[in-house]
């Protein structure tokens, strides 16, 4: 069987699994049996590889879900440890649902394994000044798959207009050096957490600032695009709430879409 198709199937499977099973924001967790580490993360005293973060009054397991390595001690696409500021995250950077086959007509980069390290805040603070994006990740899905900002190089708008790019049904493409990333909201996105339009979305990832990017629902069938007054996204998708603090949400079909 063909190589490419064979790794499309696999990870057809593996993203069925992990969609058909318990979702992990179903189960409750002990506040008592986590350390706190700073802002809304914490670790497990019994499992000190994983890591909760405090979404609203739950403490969800966001990295966990990832396939172990083969002494299963680990994960294997996305590894955590801290030290006293930061959370400290390794990624493979490598997609875990299906993907176009690259090299194409429309993009003659091929996907590879990648060796990221990242280091998010654990106490994000909020800077009243916007500063510009830097080309290359701006933040980090769950699955390991890195944002990028919505621009191609030149600063021409990657996701529409007569610029926009090609990218695959799942919203992400790989650039010179093989980093597979997303510009836009990544629908192919797998993980346990049910993100249905009937309640507000649960995290995809986070920004390198350190905050947590959600899925576009704001509540049962309202978009957080959509909200107005004092709740409106401001211009980097962000918004603040009594429950979850400064957030952000993508946002699709409007620009800046994710950041």
């Amino acid at each position: 069987m063909n190589s490419a198709l064979m790794h499309g199937l696999t990870q057809l499977l593996l993203a069925v699994v992990l969609l058909s099973g318990a979702t992990a924001d179903d189960a409750p967790v002990d506040p008592a049996t986590l350390t706190p580490l700073g802002g809304n993360w914490y670790v497990s005293q019994t499992q000190p590889a994983v890591y909760y973060f405090r979404d609203a009054s739950r403490f969800v397991d966001l990295f966990s879900w990832h396939q172990k390595d083969s002494n299963n001690d680990g994960i294997a696409n996305v590894r955590l440890q801290h030290d006293q500021n930061f959370l400290i995250i390794d990624s493979q950077g490598y997609p875990n649902h299906p993907t176009a086959i690259f090299p194409n007509a429309g993009n003659p980069n091929s996907i590879r394994v990648q060796n990221f390290k990242f280091r998010l805040p654990l106490k994000p603070q909020r800077n009243d000044q916007i500063t510009t994006l830097p080309m290359g990740p701006i933040g980090m899905a769950l699955n390991g798959v890195v944002f990028f900002n919505p621009f191609e190089q030149g600063g021409m708008n990657a996701v529409a207009g007569y610029s926009e790019v090609w990218l695959d049904s799942c919203c992400g493409h790989p650039q010179q050096t093989g980093v597979y990333h997303y510009h836009k909201y990544p629908v192919c996105v797998k993980s346990p957490f049910r993100d249905d339009g009937r309640q507000h979305s649960p995290i995809i990832g986070f920004a390198f600032d350190g905050f947590p990017i959600y899925g576009p629902w704001e509540s049962s069938g309202v978009q957080a695009k959509e909200l107005q007054g004092e709740q409106a996204l401001d211009v980097c998708n962000g918004q603040s709430d009594s429950e979850r603090g400064y957030h952000y949400h993508v946002n699709p079909g409007r620009f800046p879409y994710v950041l």
